[in-house]
């Protein structure tokens, strides 16, 4: 009973979101059972009666579409010198990727071997730490 009253709840959802046309073609029938309303596509019983929709509280939203991007050959190409820092800064950035990433494997090789309570908590901060860092430089 359940399944049907949510079922017959979302097609009315539904054809309230449709227009009004999509509404003219096909019946909403409400029945009242048991002190509960179910609107269907069918009529529920022998006093089932027809549903009529306000036309005035139906809302349709229009989407624009947004505008096409520009292509990459209007976008205005950088100097060529500061191509060179680009690569430069790109091969740092790597670099000290690869460094976090090797101090962080090292960190977690060390907490699969034994220790003290007071290197546990050491190697813990420092792992935070790395992985923040690791996290703002966007490696």
């Amino acid at each position: 009973m359940i399944d049907f009253v949510l079922r017959s709840l979302i097609g009315v959802l539904l054809a309230q979101a449709m227009p009004s046309v999509v509404l003219a073609a096909q019946p909403i029938y409400r029945c009242v059972e048991a002190e509960t309303v179910i609107y269907s596509d069918r009529p529920c019983s022998a006093h089932a009666s027809t549903f009529e929709a306000d036309a005035a509280r139906i809302t349709v939203l229009e989407v624009m579409q947004p505008e096409a991007s520009p292509s990459a050959s209007a976008v205005p190409r950088r100097p060529a010198a500061r191509d060179s820092n680009d690569g430069q800064a790109r091969a740092k950035h790597a670099a000290m990727c690869a460094k976090l990433e090797q101090a962080l494997r090292n960190i977690r090789s060390t907490m699969r071997q034994g220790y003290g309570a007071k290197k546990g908590t050491r190697l813990n901060e420092r792992y935070r730490k790395l992985a923040a860092r690791r996290r703002e430089l966007r490696c």
